[in-house]
């Protein structure tokens, strides 16, 4: 999916409005994310995790990115 981005007419580094204000980063998970995934893996495996986001939200998440995203949840 492609997202609106902006620079100034000087040039420079651009900027996404909707990674700021949905506080995406490019190795990290939002917020809510980051609770669903860590939630799931108490109960499913990586793999099984993987599946079901896929299927149910659309998104294709590596295995790994999920365990690393679940560990950082406290």
């Amino acid at each position: 999916m492609s997202r609106p981005t902006y620079q100034t007419s000087s040039g420079g580094e651009t900027f996404c409005p909707l990674e700021g204000d949905c506080q995406l980063a490019f190795d990290a998970a939002t917020p809510l994310l980051a609770d669903i995934v860590s939630y799931k893996l108490s109960a499913l495996t990586a793999r099984e995790v993987q599946q079901d986001l896929a299927k149910t939200h659309g998104l294709a998440l590596s295995a790994s990115f999920l365990q690393q995203t679940a560990q950082r949840v406290e």
